[in-house]
């Protein structure tokens, strides 16, 4: 080695060397400074591009081309999963005949704390979080995260309960539910603005029968994430009869293709149907976007607003309604 670093060092100073020995010391410095961008880009990045098959990230352009093959229209039945149909349409003629009413306005009122016209929470939506809290009267409610549900509640809560309902938002950037909430809702309701996976595992155990734990996390089932918390810690920790919500999930057990198109890449969905399936822990009690592809008729008779919902979009504005409603047995 001494011997090589010798012969470099002479041939720094021959002139016929000298143009090479420094285009080699360019080279090393050149491969230092790219092994050092690669380290850095496999943490900014991840080792393997968005596509490859050891990546989470699909290959959108794949989808693209196979969009045709991929988003088929569904079937009213899934392998291994309970949809319960008949118990669905059932609650959903509770829902109709609750003498009861929720009636916020389009646009923002001083009146109500919620209203339909918004892009992350709407009608369909909102009007079965109304019918659920009026039906089922939870003494108990929990959020993992917060925003125009929360403005629901609070307006159920008060023109409907009496506030007798606790709630708790478990919510690390409250911005949107602090627009939205009067001066002394918060007097009225816990904040915790911590992520979901920093609450202590006993909060929990205060959900009883009829509770509702209300769930819209960031979607993403990965390392360390909220989701895996969510599924492999909280779910097991609750008592049975304690209902659960999910945002965002659309039959069947797909986003839609004009998401992904758009560049999502979500996978909450899937961990919550391979969740759920063989599950007799669980029964589905509700799914919004199942009624609406196959009961609509039954769903706008029953619950007008809902014909008011769009269709998704890739700016993702105005999502028609796509929560799903569970409830655990045991």
């Amino acid at each position: 080695m001494n011997i090589i670093k010798s012969i470099f060092g002479i041939a720094r100073h021959l002139p016929v060397l000298s143009h090479y020995v420094r285009y080699y010391d360019n080279l090393k410095i050149s491969c230092a400074d790219q092994t050092a961008k690669l380290a850095e880009y496999k943490y900014e990045c991840g080792l393997f591009p968005p596509g490859h098959y050891h990546s989470p990230l699909p290959d959108f352009y794949l989808i693209e081309r196979k969009a045709a093959d991929i988003f088929l229209d569904p079937s009213p039945a899934l392998i291994d999963i309970q949809l319960d149909m008949d118990g669905q349409l059932d609650l959903l003629r509770a829902f109709a005949e609750l003498k009861e009413s929720y009636d916020p306005p389009n646009d923002r009122d001083k009146s109500y704390r919620y209203w339909y016209n918004n892009d992350f929470f709407s009608y369909l939506d909102a009007c079965v979080l109304a019918k659920m809290l009026l039906y089922f009267k939870p003494r108990r409610l929990i959020e993992v995260g917060s925003g125009y549900s929360s403005a629901v509640i609070q307006d159920i809560n008060e023109r409907h309960m009496d506030w007798s309902l606790r709630l708790t938002m478990i919510e690390p950037h409250p911005n949107r539910v602090n627009d939205l909430f009067r001066t002394d809702d918060f007097l009225r309701a816990d904040l915790i603005q911590t992520p979901v996976e920093s609450v202590v595992q006993t909060l929990w155990q205060e959900l009883g029968e009829n509770d509702i734990l209300f769930i819209d996390s960031s979607h993403v089932s990965k390392i360390a994430s909220d989701v895996n918390h969510i599924i492999f810690q909280v779910l097991p920790a609750l008592k049975p009869g304690v209902i659960i919500h999910f945002h965002d999930i659309f039959y069947p057990f797909e986003y839609p293709k004009e998401w992904i198109l758009g560049g999502v890449a979500w996978n909450e969905s899937y961990i919550l149907r391979a969740f759920l399936q063989n599950n007799d822990a669980y029964q589905i009690i509700f799914f919004n976007d199942y009624l609406k592809r196959f009961h609509r008729e039954i769903l706008h008779t029953a619950l007008p607003i809902s014909a008011r919902d769009t269709e998704p979009d890739q700016a993702m504005i105005n999502a028609p309604g796509n929560s799903i409603w569970i409830r655990k047995l045991r």
